[in-house]
């Protein structure tokens, strides 16, 4: 499987494909998504703790991110770009379905981390591939439209979950279900793969990683700084659903509803927040230190009432849009086509870092949730 990044194509082309991603991402959201949003009561439900919940939560996060650094190496020097695309998907789209058929959570947690390393593997070589063709369009524009159909994907993934245990069927049952929408997203990524371009290359792919290196200004490496100190005071959305559950503040089929309204708000930020970031530049991270204090405050302020966390998704859900698109393309911006795969690695590590680091503070701070509200 070949690489091609930052050909010329029209931008009527580049679109197409750009919205062809967006399908393989809204499909295999429904799977993975869906899941997300019951997993951390699954794994109540199984006898983990919450530390142990938000600990799984954050390592696996971590696993999906920091890795990346390895796998943007790999990518940059072999140009498997569509291999690694390949692999990490399959990886996820088997795993998750599998869940069904944990009967402890040790094993969810091991059936959890290859998912999540199936993202690592993937993610970097597959926003390598989309960015060589949203430069047409518009880094934030293209990432924004992205975002939006993936986000789709999401909303129709919690809703399945929480229909699915409305109408009486237990998360095992409702986790193998998940198989169906696995199928057909490896099967669009493969229509996918057909229609991309191949053949023509604007610069040839350095095999260097030394040269690599050297291509990131410090203007990147600042800004992995800043995104990095941010995300350390990011609640994770593992011990947020798992308190709500754990309170009762609702009946238990609505807790993924709480995970569909963070996705639906991410949805609707995502392409605004693209298109801003095309505009002023970096300034739209004012708008996300206010949101992600916002979390854990909107549940202590309410007393941890159905409202306070609805409030809680919300915000977390304007997070994740501005993350997911304003923030990746300015990776994009500021790096060229042939070091990508190596620069979205470095960001991602860093992402996955703070993330751990914050899910251990939460899961040390959780029986006193004032405490994590001073953290943030």
């Amino acid at each position: 499987m070949g690489s091609l990044l930052g050909c010329e194509i029209t931008r009527s082309r580049a679109l197409t494909l750009i919205v062809f991603f967006g399908i393989v991402s809204l499909l295999a959201d429904i799977t993975y998504e869906g899941a997300r949003s019951a997993i951390p009561n699954y794994l109540g439900v199984l006898g983990a703790t919450a530390a142990i919940a938000t600990l799984i939560g954050g390592l696996g996060d971590f696993l999906a991110q920091a890795p990346r650094f390895l796998v943007g190496i790999l990518v940059h020097i072999t140009g498997k770009y569509w291999l690694f695309t390949f692999i990490g998907y399959s990886l996820t789209l088997i795993a998750i379905p599998l869940l069904g058929l944990a009967g402890r959570w040790e094993l969810a947690a091991a059936l959890i981390i290859l998912d999540r390393l199936g993202k690592a593997l993937r993610s970097p070589a597959r926003n390598a591939l989309f960015s060589g063709i949203s430069k047409r369009v518009g880094h934030g524009l293209g990432f924004g439209i992205a975002e939006l159909l993936d986000q789709i994907g999401a909303i129709v993934g919690p809703f399945y979950m929480a229909m699915a245990l409305l109408l009486g069927a237990n998360y095992n049952i409702a986790f193998i279900a998940l198989f169906l929408p696995s199928i057909a997203a490896l099967l669009a990524l493969y229509f996918t793969y057909v229609k991309y371009p191949r053949g023509v290359e604007i610069k040839e792919i350095p095999r260097s990683l030394s040269k690599g290196l050297r291509k990131l200004e410090k203007g990147y490496w600042l800004y992995i700084v800043i995104i990095a100190l941010s995300t350390l005071g990011l609640l994770h959305i593992y011990p947020l659903l798992y308190r709500a559950g754990e309170l009762e503040v609702a009946p238990g089929w609505s807790i993924p509803l709480l995970y569909l309204m963070a996705m639906g708000v991410d949805a609707v930020v995502a392409i605004p927040a693209g298109v801003l970031y095309d505009r002023i530049g970096l300034k739209v991270m004012f708008m996300v230190y206010p949101s992600i204090i916002a979390i854990p405050l909107s549940i202590t302020l309410t007393r941890a009432t159905w409202h306070g966390f609805l409030i809680a998704a919300l915000f977390y859900g304007i997070v994740l849009g501005i993350h997911e698109s304003a923030l990746r393309a300015c990776v994009a911006a500021l790096t060229s086509a042939e070091i990508r795969g190596l620069a979205y690695g470095f960001f991602s590590a860093s992402y996955g870092l703070a993330i751990l680091i914050s899910s251990i503070v939460v899961a040390i701070l959780y029986p006193n949730f004032l405490a994590i509200t001073i953290y943030t």
